[in-house]
């Protein structure tokens, strides 16, 4: 049990930074351990270890949607031990990167039996993104075993990625193309389960490749965390006629080319796709609380049967935490990047 009395030690490591800036920028400071949120139902989290995530990068550098100037504190995730000393992993709003960090009891999951407390900090963010992307957004459901239907999935060795393939491959039963940056990153799809990985370096006019694989259908669904330039009429041209493109993230800018201007909404009405934004940290409490209950209820024992697994790529101790967030920059990562406390 976690025991916080007045003998013991109030202060706690945690990651901080005085202004925004590069990786070195964050530094491990003392600070005092949280106290309890006064509204809803917490619980204190002793951090065995966190996750990376691309949204960390954004807030260290004053770039995340709506932050402003303020710095927030970084870590979307974690793994640990419960108050009652039970092993959990759980969604935050933040602060993961610390000692100590307290969860809303609705956003805390239990560790997948025969999973160690480092590994496990791969699943909440990551897996619960894919989750929503796939069945709260697209709206997506098994599909019967005669069906053969296609999602073309951008960022394929990502952790989103990892995680949305395996989601769709083995839940949903969709035929899964990935698009990836080397060779290493295609094949590690398709051990995932992805039917096809495009190595978009080699082939640019992937969405040629896609009509190709799909006899000139194209796909039911992409999900982009991409974003704009080239992709956008790639993207068209690769989506099924009542086709669904989600969009979740934007590393390639937010820009539509300038020789798209007259024709992008003529072609996303041509086809009748729907163009869906989305993303999970600036949902409600109860938005949250439903994914998780659906996500434990029909992803998490699949952990347990061996049936998906987190993909680590990399852990850090927490005092290479400016060298992790440097190499998640360098986008060599295949899956997670982990910082063990």
């Amino acid at each position: 049990m976690i025991n916080l009395t007045p003998n013991l030690r109030q202060t706690m490591r945690a990651v901080t930074q005085t202004a925004f800036g590069p990786a070195e920028s964050l530094i491990i400071s003392n600070k005092n351990i949280p106290s309890k949120p006064e509204h809803g139902d917490h619980v204190l989290i002793k951090v065995a270890s966190t996750a990376l995530n691309r949204a960390d990068l954004l807030m260290r550098q004053g770039r995340y949607p709506n932050q402003g100037e303020k710095l927030l504190d970084l870590g979307l995730e974690v793994a640990g031990t419960d108050e009652n000393g039970k092993s959990v992993m759980a969604l935050l709003k933040g602060g993961g990167y610390s000692e100590y960090v307290y969860a809303p009891r609705s956003q805390v999951m239990a560790v997948p039996k025969g999973m160690d407390l480092v590994e496990a900090a791969a699943i909440p963010e990551v897996w619960l993104t894919a989750w929503q992307l796939l069945t709260f957004v697209a709206k997506l459901e098994p599909l019967k075993p005669d069906t053969e239907k296609y999602i073309l999935i951008h960022g394929g060795a990502s952790g989103v990625g990892t995680a949305a393939t395996q989601l769709a491959s083995k839940i949903l039963n969709y035929k899964v193309i990935t698009t990836a940056g080397t060779t290493e990153k295609c094949d590690a799809t398709l051990a995932l389960g992805a039917s096809h990985a495009i190595n978009y370096k080699e082939n640019t006019d992937w969405a040629a490749a896609v009509s190709e694989i799909t006899n000139k259908k194209g796909v039911s669904v992409v999900l982009d965390c991409v974003g704009g330039g080239d992709y956008v009429e790639k993207n068209i041209k690769s989506l099924s006629f009542d086709g669904i493109w989600v969009l979740y993230g934007f590393l390639n800018g937010t820009h539509i080319p300038k020789g798209m201007d007259g024709k992008f909404l003529a072609m996303i009405l041509g086809k009748r796709i729907s163009l869906l934004g989305t993303t999970l940290n600036a949902r409600s409490g109860e938005y949250k609380e439903e994914l998780v209950k659906d996500f434990s209820e029909k992803c998490l024992p699949k952990f347990d049967e061996g049936v998906l697994k987190p993909v680590v790529d990399k852990v850090f101790g927490f005092e290479e935490v400016a060298g992790a967030h440097k190499y998640m920059e360098s986008n060599q990562n295949i899956g997670k990047i982990l910082l063990q406390i």
